[in-house]
């Protein structure tokens, strides 16, 4: 059964983003760009932790990269067979993953498929193999309004693939 919702995008400019808990190391909010030009949800490790140069963040952060990379070799995962591109044409290397109880802006819990990348990120973003199974209205100039979620959003992209269980690399690092 679908999912009703009723939540909004947080307007940066003329951006909007949506919240995601459920994703990241220490229990805080990820924040990902509503993209539809986006070919499914990409995230950095990067984003997962603070930009500071902190050397505690930092060894926390190679902490994680080592413990991802363990787990991605324990379940067999591979990159996708075609590299996903950035804007600028880049090539990023990613790898696909589940992600189980996770919310977007506090509705209900759901499992989020997405692509990790150890690459640097700038922005998570939430792409259209998501967001083609939301129902969702935009209003001119003003806020994108998501009525709707498909039970399994975003999971046919990742049919017939190893997929990371992204919760495992989570209890893990704890």
């Amino acid at each position: 059964m679908d999912l009703i919702a009723s939540f909004h995008s947080h307007k940066i400019k003329k951006f909007h983003f949506f919240s995601l808990s459920g994703l990241s190391t220490k229990g805080r909010d990820i924040v990902f760009l509503f993209d539809t030009g986006a070919v499914c949800p990409v995230i950095g490790v990067n984003c997962l932790f603070p930009k500071d140069d902190n050397a505690a963040h930092h060894n926390k952060r190679e902490s994680f990269e080592k413990l991802l990379r363990e787990e991605i070799k324990i379940q067999s995962i591979g990159t996708r067979p075609r590299p996903l591109k950035a804007a600028n044409n880049q090539e990023v290397t990613t790898y696909p993953c589940v992600c189980r109880d996770v919310s977007i802006s506090n509705a209900g819990t759901m499992d989020f498929y997405f692509d990790i990348s150890f690459d640097d990120i700038s922005i998570p973003l939430l792409g259209s193999s998501f967001i083609d199974d939301c129902a969702y209205t935009h209003s001119i100039a003003g806020s994108l309004n998501i009525t709707g979620i498909k039970e399994s959003a975003g999971k046919d992209f990742y049919t017939g693939m190893n997929i990371l269980d992204f919760n495992r690399v989570l209890e893990r690092f704890k």
